[in-house]
């Protein structure tokens, strides 16, 4: 574990331009209270802010990697009428009243995510890879916990099985305080590393997504 550590650290060694204001000086704390001088100090002025939880293609994300359930999605239909989103396909949608799993709707949310401009269907690491931007871009954005994200993207999302060697070397990381006091590094270091990762994720664009949705997929094969 050690010397794939090590050779993670090498390969994320390329020096990142970080000179950014922070906006939430109050979230500089770990879930230990260990305070964290690495994030007053992040530059994030090239990270997006968050999606807004009512973006359709963040919600179609949701969807496929079972974020979303079936009897979810007639109230969220309609939090999507109200929001301006109207679309034929929304208003069934929100209108079915005996939903009891995610087959009921499967056909309507599929197409209903058509209408609102998705491109369809979305593939499973296209999918996790939209998630991950949007947690990664939370916790810039002091909105989410580091360590508690870092294990959401490892435990729920990602499974264990990363596909790129950012999310690899940030599951990595999130063992490291785990580890016998002999190899285990000061833990603000680790978070430094954590931040540094979150900030490349957040910054992933749709083509560098779909680009490794591709790869991954003809990987596979």
């Amino acid at each position: 574990m050690l010397r794939r550590l090590l050779k993670l650290l090498n390969a994320q060694s390329e020096p990142l331009s970080l000179h950014l204001e922070i906006a939430s000086p109050e979230r500089t704390h770990l879930l230990d209270g260990t305070s964290t001088k690495a994030f007053k100090e992040l530059d994030r002025s090239n990270v997006p802010p968050p999606d807004p939880p009512l973006t359709p293609l963040l919600l179609a994300a949701r969807w496929i990697s079972d974020g979303l359930y079936g009897e979810q999605m007639p109230a969220l239909a309609a939090d999507l009428l109200e929001a301006g989103y109207e679309t034929p396909t929304l208003i069934r949608l929100a209108g079915e009243m005996n939903v009891n799993s995610t087959a009921d709707v499967e056909p309507l949310v599929s197409k209903a995510f058509q209408e609102l401009g998705v491109r369809w269907p979305l593939s499973e690491v296209t999918a996790k890879l939209i998630i991950t931007r949007q947690i990664a871009r939370e916790v810039i954005a002091g909105q989410r916990d580091l360590l508690r994200a870092a294990s959401d993207i490892k435990v729920w999302l990602w499974r264990w099985l990363p596909t790129t060697s950012d999310l690899e070397f940030l599951l990595v990381l999130n063992d490291e305080p785990s580890w016998n006091d002999e190899y285990q590094r000061y833990i603000p270091a680790i978070a430094n590393d954590q931040l540094e990762t979150f900030v490349r994720l957040a910054c992933l664009t749709d083509e560098q997504i779909a680009s490794e949705s591709q790869r991954s997929a003809s990987t596979m094969k």
